[in-house]
């Protein structure tokens, strides 16, 4: 018997509180992949959908308005989480204001956390302008969160007990605090 517990649905609701006939199949999408959940979803602008399947390896999913897998977006509208030969997980991803992901992962490698930021552009690949090849590794400072993006590009990020600001290419910002990074005593930032 098939077990629909082990799938996850995605459901669109209009303001009126009903099901979107126009979304999916009568308001609903159902993943058949055995995902159970996700980590991370965005809706744009454009109301199309970007959410990150907790599979392995780890994989961004762009749907259009309607529902249907964005093709235009990396391969088939999925982007496999897949780095130096290694799968990842997203821990927590943030759309930023030009529709490219900035993504906080991890994966473990002989039982240590091994942490990477990415940032993957609109159409579902690594940006290439943005650290080495769209990757930054093994920061002393990582993990992330992000806490926002200026007008100017630049991001600010909060570690566990720190502020970073990095560049749009991914360096540290050296005008800012001590070379980049702000230095709390203890982990009180929000």
């Amino acid at each position: 018997a098939e077990s629909r517990f082990s799938d996850m649905y995605l459901v669109r609701i209009t303001s009126t509180g009903e099901l979107d006939e126009g979304f999916g199949e009568q308001g609903i999408i159902r993943f058949k992949m055995g995902f159970k959940n996700y980590s991370s979803l965005s809706v744009l602008e454009d109301q199309s959908i970007l959410f990150f399947l907790p599979s392995s390896p780890g994989m961004i999913v762009k749907l259009k308005s309607d529902g249907s897998l964005d093709e235009g977006y990396g391969k088939d509208g999925k982007f496999s989480l897949v780095y130096d030969n290694l799968n990842f997980s997203v821990i927590q991803f943030f759309v930023l204001s030009d529709n490219s992901l900035m993504c906080m992962a991890r994966t473990m490698i002989e039982g240590r956390d091994k942490w990477c930021c990415f940032k993957i552009t609109p159409t579902g690949s690594f940006d290439p302008s943005f650290g080495e090849n769209g990757v930054i590794e093994d920061d002393p400072l990582l993990p992330y969160s992000m806490k926002a993006e200026q007008s100017d590009g630049k991001i600010v990020l909060r570690g566990f007990n720190n502020l970073i600001r990095i560049n749009p290419d991914g360096t540290l910002d050296e005008s800012f605090a001590d070379k980049g990074v702000y230095q709390m005593k203890g982990n009180n930032i929000i």
